[in-house]
């Protein structure tokens, strides 16, 4: 059976987002390789782990945005 629109913007939108995981390595910065504002984030507040879960949380939405409007 073929995929409706809804499941295929779907897919793209977690391809895109594999491909900016992919991009960043393990150990760094998503900020320092994708130009996002911060959104007032402080590295001392939060750790490493979660402030890279909020930028690809955020960057979903981004994406998400952009697909759906296809």
């Amino acid at each position: 059976m073929a995929a409706t629109v809804n499941e295929l913007k779907e897919m793209i939108i977690d391809l895109r987002v594999d491909l900016v995981k992919a991009r960043i390595p393990e150990t760094n910065c998503p900020y320092a390789y994708y130009n996002m504002d911060m959104e007032n984030i402080d590295c001392n507040e939060i750790s490493c782990n979660e402030c890279k879960r909020n930028f690809l949380e955020n960057m979903r939405e981004k994406i998400k945005e952009e697909v759906m409007s296809l």
